[in-house]
């Protein structure tokens, strides 16, 4: 369905009780789930495992989260910046 996904990408939760959440996307698992990451609620050491059709990707892979991701020394501050660092930067809300 959503293949084109990646580690370190941002998205959007769009069903749930996170609705509208920014998340980071830790690892896609098979074509119909992914594991998300907000640094604070779902923190790296339990992701939410979340179904490809209940989020709304964006094109904006954060490529030093990708690397932390692969080598497995991300932590829950990096992805707290990132989501913070965009969200100060841009304001539309879509989802």
């Amino acid at each position: 369905m959503m293949s084109n996904l990646a580690p370190g990408q941002l998205v959007r939760s769009c069903q749930g009780r996170d609705r509208g959440q920014w998340m980071i996307i830790m690892k896609v698992l098979d074509n119909d789930y992914a594991l998300l990451c907000d640094g604070k609620i779902r923190k790296i050491e339990k992701p939410k495992k979340k179904k490809l059709k209940h989020i709304s990707k964006t094109n904006i892979i954060f490529d030093d989260l990708q690397n932390k991701i692969t080598q497995n020394i991300i932590s829950n501050a990096d992805i707290r910046k990132k989501i913070a660092d965009y969200c100060s930067a841009n304001t539309r809300e879509e989802c």
